[in-house]
């Protein structure tokens, strides 16, 4: 999982970052699917999608429903643990952790603590022991309102964040200076495979978070004083274009995406390490590897940044690139629609686990060669706190922001339903992938079905059983800069 990473930047993408070997070589070793869209345009609902091949509304993990994944629901790694997999979770997103329900599905699993995009270089690496759930403390609830006001002026001023990173790059990695986010991640999990017996059937699912803000520069890059500063001067804050009138000019446009591009460039190295992890412990050969993201990346399209709370192509559609056993399919590419639901069913078919009869999702390769039976879907499910975040946004913006929104995607179309809306958009991705077109007026009578699934999903969604979000859990997700 490449947190963030949204497909356009990446290899097969529109406009794909140079210079990726790892990934590129991985591609043409495996299938792609260039019309892959994630389910949720944030983490905790994508994940679980991904563990129970179950769309959000029918697991109830988003922001109507409860942020927690419900311990009743049959997940991957619960299901193949109990038929003799052993299963890890490690993860630079410390939404994966207990209070989520996510790190508690794994025999072993590490996750990031809050400050680790932040604060890069500690020279800390856990140990992960099987049975154990290895996750950093965090800081105690007294401390949420310090580490919210943080982060925002961390995001608002990123050269303070910046320059600290900087010095302890050059502190404690006088080598390299690369600046990592959990560089932990890969050394664990090759210390793991090491204690595996040979024969051992491993299920293993790792988020690298490298592309999810904020966004420092390259200490390996010598571009001078005043190349850094032009990138580190430009705020990474949502809530400052948003709220404060700042304005998205070309300039800051330009710096934000280079840096994100940059972000994603570091993610091959880390890719092509955990492929040589494999490699070296003779498991590639029989590994199916997926490569992919949770969501993608909004960098002040439509005056959106940041992710959540909108449909946007810049934030459904993902990279999907699926690496079978034995390099099956090898150079493939995938015509139809794909979703993150259907990871799962492919994953049971492989294994010859019995899946949950309740999956939704189709099995990606039942995808290559043919169009997917069903229309793929993806959901906006409002802002964290719903309507108790009158407090810090604007009364006049509050119902824009905490409204639902789905995009159902069949064919060369997407049509898009909101819930405060009564007339559908409809866009024609072959023609107008950057969607600046709305068609629905001429194009509507024969997208009726399409719009009646999008109406259908945003009631499910709007009428969805609520539970009280965990105030950890609510800490946490203010602390990345969710409204």
């Amino acid at each position: 999982m490449l947190d963030c990473v949204r497909a356009e930047d990446f290899p097969g993408g529109t406009a794909p970052v140079p210079g990726m070997p790892a990934v590129e070589a991985l591609t043409d070793d495996g299938v792609r699917f260039p019309k892959a869209i994630a389910p949720s345009p944030w983490t905790l609902p994508s994940h679980a999608s991904i563990l129970t091949g179950l769309e959000p509304w029918q697991h109830n993990l988003h922001l109507r429903g409860r942020v927690f994944l419900n311990p009743a629901l049959r997940t991957l790694p619960s299901v193949l643990g109990s038929t003799g997999y052993r299963t890890l979770l490690l993860s630079g997103n410390s939404l994966l952790s207990p209070e989520t329900g996510f790190s508690t599905q794994f025999q072993a699993s590490a996750t990031a603590a809050w400050w680790e995009p932040f604060l890069r270089h500690t020279g800390f690496f856990p140990e992960v022991a099987n049975g154990d759930s290895n996750r950093r403390t965090h800081p105690p609830s007294s401390f949420g309102k310090m580490r919210r006001l943080s982060v925002e002026l961390l995001l608002r001023y990123p050269a303070i964040v910046d320059g600290v990173n900087r010095v302890s790059a050059h502190t404690l990695d006088p080598e390299t200076h690369r600046v990592g986010v959990s560089p932990w991640i890969e050394p664990t999990l090759e210390r793991w495979i090491e204690k595996q017996p040979a024969d051992q059937p491993i299920f293993s699912m790792i988020n690298l978070i490298d592309a999810h803000d904020p966004y420092l520069t390259d200490p390996a890059q010598n571009g001078g004083v005043r190349a850094w500063w032009r990138k580190v001067s430009v705020p990474q804050q949502y809530a400052a274009y948003k709220f404060s009138g700042l304005e998205a000019t070309p300039k800051r446009v330009e710096v934000l995406r280079a840096l994100y591009r940059d972000s994603i460039r570091s993610l091959d190295r880390r890719v092509g390490h955990i492929i040589r992890v494999l490699q070296e412990a003779n498991r590639w050969n029989n590994t199916l590897f997926v490569l992919t993201s949770d969501h993608g990346q909004a960098l002040l399209e439509k005056g959106h940044l940041f992710h959540g709370q909108r449909v946007d192509e810049q934030i459904t559609r993902i990279p999907l690139t699926v690496r079978f056993p034995e390099s099956q399919f090898a150079g493939a590419i995938a015509d139809g629609w794909s979703s993150l639901v259907d990871i799962a069913p492919l994953i049971y078919r492989l294994t010859g686990v019995a899946p949950p009869s309740a999956m939704s999702g189709v099995d990606l390769g039942s995808l290559i060669g043919k169009p997917r039976p069903s229309p793929a879907v993806a959901i906006s499910d409002g802002i964290v706190g719903g309507d108790q975040a009158a407090a810090w946004v604007p009364a006049a913006m509050l119902p824009k922001l905490h409204h639902v929104m789905a995009a159902v995607y069949s064919g060369d179309w997407k049509v898009v339903v909101e819930q405060h809306e009564p007339v559908a958009k409809a866009y024609n991705l072959a023609l107008d992938p950057a969607e600046t077109v709305d068609r629905w007026a001429a194009e509507g009578p024969r997208l009726q079905s399409e719009a009646e699934m999008g109406r259908w999903v945003v009631n499910r969604i709007v009428d969805s059983p609520t539970s009280q979000m965990n105030p950890e859990v609510l800490r946490r997700l203010e602390g990345w800069g969710y409204i």
